[in-house]
């Protein structure tokens, strides 16, 4: 006769909570566009619309210069494998733009392989720089990083001065400490999963009660959630909450959370783990294999079975 184990888990959310801020261009931007972000307050916003029929997605970029601005993709967040796209509007009104990639910690390289960032129009205004431009989510480029669903690592940066490309040493100038990195779901941000793909399947959730936020800058709410016991048999988590890094709302009632979907079909062979975080779990308990005697120091509810 098959049986079932079930242990008693715990999950511990943590909820980050911080001042939301306005875009703060001043510039209108050149269209409507689905999605925006202030990537740094009073310095750097941006617009996109993923078009899925065309493959392509457009972005619009303000930084607070009269230099050079730069948005890039990156692979796993830092400067390697970067791809970007660098542009400015000259003393002329003219917008250029330019295709490079990064090999390292150096210079980003002109990609001279194919041409895959295009601009579409640009301007200066008010002491901001704004450029329109677009590429397909995936180039098949080896010089370009694809957009893919999920999230995305961007990396912004910016000069005081534009490139002179009539001298030899015109080339952009160093970023120095004006750059940031977000992580954005590009492809599906603001948008939640469809409830009919959940159609048939369980549910639970984890979520704060009408948590009254206090008018701290940031208040970390910690509280600790114990698993439903109603579920007789072994289950498996098909699917949860989409990547969506912090979220920030201007009403001061909390109610974000997690809820899980659950099937009665298990597969052939079970292997896999569902992690919250990064750090060690203080509820957690590690046994090491193959040894006699050891100690490990864990907490455990009272109300634990």
């Amino acid at each position: 006769m098959q049986s079932y184990v079930i242990i008693q888990f715990f999950v511990l959310v943590l909820v980050v909570i911080k001042k939301s801020h306005e875009i703060s261009s001043p510039i209108k931007t050149f269209t409507t566009y689905k999605h925006s972000i202030e990537l740094q307050a009073n310095v750097a916003d941006l617009w996109w619309t993923v078009d899925d029929a065309e493959r392509e997605i457009i972005f619009e970029l303000h930084i607070k210069t009269t230099g050079w601005i730069a948005l890039s993709i990156s692979p796993a967040g830092g400067m390697k494998g970067a791809d970007i796209g660098v542009g400015w509007v000259d003393q002329k009104g003219t917008v250029h733009f330019q295709d490079r990639y990064a090999f390292g910690m150096s210079r980003p390289v002109i990609d001279n392989t194919t041409t895959d960032w295009f601009h579409l129009q640009g301007r200066e205004q008010n002491g901001w720089t704004s450029i329109q431009f677009k590429r397909l989510l995936d180039t098949c480029d080896s010089m370009d990083v694809p957009i893919k669903s999920g999230t995305n690592v961007l990396i912004f940066a910016y000069g005081f001065v534009d490139p002179d490309l009539s001298r030899s040493d015109g080339d952009i100038s160093y970023h120095g400490t004006r750059r940031g990195t977000r992580m954005i779901p590009l492809r599906s941000y603001g948008d939640p999963p469809l409830e009919k793909q959940f159609a048939g399947l369980e549910s639970f959730e984890f979520r704060a009660r009408n948590y009254r936020v206090p008018s701290d800058e940031s208040t970390y709410y910690c509280k600790v959630y114990k698993a439903p016991t109603h579920f007789p048999a072994k289950r498996h988590a098909v699917a949860t909450y989409d990547e969506r890094g912090y979220f920030f709302c201007l009403d001061r009632v909390d109610n974000s959370g997690i809820r899980f979907y659950i099937g009665n079909e298990l597969r052939q062979h079970d292997l896999g783990y569902l992690s919250f975080g990064t750090g060690p779990s203080p509820v957690a308990l590690a046994i090491p294999p193959q040894v006699n005697r050891f100690i490990v120091d864990s907490y455990c509810s009272p109300t634990a079975g």
